[in-house]
Formats: structure tokens, C-alpha cells, sequence
């Protein structure tokens, strides 16, 4: 549990093999969720995202894990 009033969030390890491993290139997002949880309190998640045109449109799709 954070007590700080405004925390902040530091990615400090596995960050390089995060990027690796979904294969994220320049021009990809990744979106920091976070989810609270009354009996768990805040639970972060990383999703990775690649932009995706088509038909002149523009959309975000999900990036599944390139490695295990």
C-alpha cells in the first residue's frame, strides 16, 4: 500500500524483455492499466498496442507475446 499522495510509477526491471518479448518497435504503445480492487487494492497491468491502418482508417490492436 502507497501512502504517498501522489505516487508515482517507475519501470524499473524487466522493461527491455518486455519489449522484446511483444516485439514492440518505434510507433507502438504501451498502455498502463491500472485496475482497483476492494480486496486487493490497485493491480497494474501493460498492455501492448501497434497501430494499424486500414482502408485509410486508423486503429489500435492489441499485441499478443512474440516469446515464452
Amino acid at each position: 500500500m502507497c501512502t504517498e499522495p501522489n505516487p508515482r510509477l517507475v519501470l524499473s526491471r524487466g522493461w527491455l524483455k518486455f519489449v522484446a518479448d511483444y516485439g514492440l518497435g518505434v510507433g507502438d504503445k504501451a498502455v498502463l492499466l491500472r485496475e482497483d480492487d476492494h480486496n486487493l487494492g490497485s493491480q497494474f497491468r501493460i498492455e501492448a498496442q501497434r497501430r494499424i491502418v486500414l482502408f485509410d482508417r486508423e486503429a489500435w490492436g492489441e499485441v499478443t507475446r512474440a516469446t515464452y
